[in-house]
């Protein structure tokens, strides 16, 4: 069980919020109904990645659940552009979401431990149900064959809604609770505590681990916020061709170019059998030529080695690929001359030639 409340949801409601939202989201919401859930990316006006979100329709609104890194200028980006359409005519409107409280439940028997949950909560007024004012009382049970990427709700009796989406960023199955603060949330999450063993709770480190194992970026480490596009993050599998077509998408005339030609470097995966981080440089292998630079790396325990993300140039990204890496130290100033002191200083990330 993770407290995942940095994320930022936002909400964009009125008649034309879909057309509006369709701009600068990367998946198709006319092809979405109200209680699924996609994964997308959040575009500025030139086809770069701002953040990345779990988007989900309601009855009326566009509810977007980014990731939390940039948020503030995010924010502003998005509210100066749709203060723009609106002098257009367009109903629309663009706001923060009150569900500031996000947990999420991850792990193969998580159904099974939110099943339990929810039924000891139903003495105390919990009710799952489907999204809407008017939503459907629905049994606990229905969890079990619940479909990846939907989204079901759950009422108290006083009023309070808290949002069930099944989706996460650990590469298991499981799910996200997206609720205003107040007692429901913090029920949930204490009748969930309560299913030990089967339940424990985990820090950001433990999430950081999972997600490097299962491939997935992290927007701030894997991603630069507005610097690079989904296709060079290996994200191309988001995009809805069929926007692009209709001129309908945020910089698609790029992203069509970098779709023909490809881009200069790829995101990949790496198996390291050493201490390297962030920011050591890729050598190709033998010939010892700069070939890309790692992202973000961490330990897996199911490896029982070092794996990390690195951008590297595209006749490299291939599986089984042997790579070198430069790992920087400090040069052994004290036996070695002047001269080989400013050379291998000139050098930069590459000093660990010296070696």
């Amino acid at each position: 069980l993770f407290d995942v409340s940095f994320k930022v949801g936002l909400r964009v409601t009125g008649a034309d919020r879909e057309f509006v939202a369709d701009q600068f989201l990367t998946c198709n919401l006319r092809a979405m109904r109200p209680g699924d859930v996609q994964y997308a990316c959040v575009l500025d006006s030139k086809g770069l990645v701002l953040d990345d979100a779990f988007v989900y329709l309601t009855e009326d609104s566009v509810e977007i659940l980014t990731s939390g890194c940039h948020s503030k200028q995010v924010i502003d980006y998005l509210g100066q552009y749709v203060v723009y359409v609106r002098r257009t005519g367009a109903d629309v409107a663009f706001g923060l979401s009150p569900c500031t409280s996000v947990v999420a439940l991850q792990g193969p028997k998580s159904r099974e431990a939110l099943i339990e949950a929810l039924q000891q909560l139903g003495a105390s007024g919990v009710q799952l149900t489907t999204l809407g004012e008017a939503g459907v009382p629905l049994s606990p049970r229905v969890l079990e064959g619940m479909p990846y990427m939907s989204a079901l709700a759950a009422r108290s009796d006083e009023g309070e809604t808290a949002v069930l989406l099944c989706a996460g960023t650990t590469g298991e199955d499981g799910f996200e609770l997206v609720a205003p603060p107040g007692l429901l949330v913090l029920k949930l999450a204490q009748a969930l505590l309560e299913r030990k063993p089967l339940v424990r709770p985990a820090g950001v480190y433990c999430l950081d681990m999972l997600r490097m194992e299962a491939g997935l970026p992290r927007v701030g480490a894997d991603i630069p916020s507005g610097k690079i596009t989904p296709i060079r993050a290996a994200l191309s599998w988001t995009l809805d061709q069929s926007k692009m077509r209709s001129h309908l998408m945020f910089g698609w005339q790029k992203l069509f170019f970098q779709l023909a030609k490809g881009p200069k470097f790829r995101r990949v995966g790496l198996l390291l059998d050493g201490p390297a981080h962030a920011g050591c440089r890729l050598l190709s292998n033998p010939h010892r030529q700069p070939i890309g630079e790692i992202a973000s790396s961490a330990w897996s325990p199911e490896l029982q080695c070092r794996v990390a993300q690195a951008y590297v140039r595209p006749e490299y990204a291939k599986a089984n690929k042997h790579v070198l890496v430069t790992v920087p130290y400090n040069l052994p100033m004290h036996k070695m001359r002047k001269r080989s002191i400013k050379h291998w200083l000139r050098s930069g990330m590459l000093r660990a030639a010296y070696r």
